[in-house]
């Protein structure tokens, strides 16, 4: 989840496949227009919670500026469900964020 595409923009030479999310239609229609040029990007309208991907599927999870959005309960859980085993969770933010009082490990 980001901006219109602004951290998502920066994955496609890196990745096969990007899956980008918002619960924003206008966030989503302005991302895809941002990165139509760009095959290998799916843009969909969702949050964190409920990722549909298959479980055990994605290398990285990310978010970007959006944390603080999410019920964060239910997206670890998700995150945990369709990262494969060694895939990474990144959180990134202006400001320092910290894993929920309820995360004691990563995966």
């Amino acid at each position: 989840k980001d901006s219109a595409g602004q951290f998502t923009r920066l994955l496609p030479p890196h990745f096969s496949r990007v899956i980008a999310t918002d619960v924003s239609k206008a966030q989503v229609d302005q991302a895809r227009i941002a990165l139509r040029e760009h095959n290998n990007v799916e843009i969909k309208i969702g949050g964190g919670e409920r990722l549909e991907v298959e479980d055990a599927s994605l290398h990285l999870v990310s978010t970007c500026q959006a944390l603080h959005w999410f019920q964060l309960e239910q997206f670890y859980s998700e995150v945990s469900r369709v990262l494969v085993p060694g895939g990474a969770l990144a959180v990134m933010g202006y400001h320092m964020t910290s894993p929920g009082p309820s995360v004691t490990h990563a995966n």
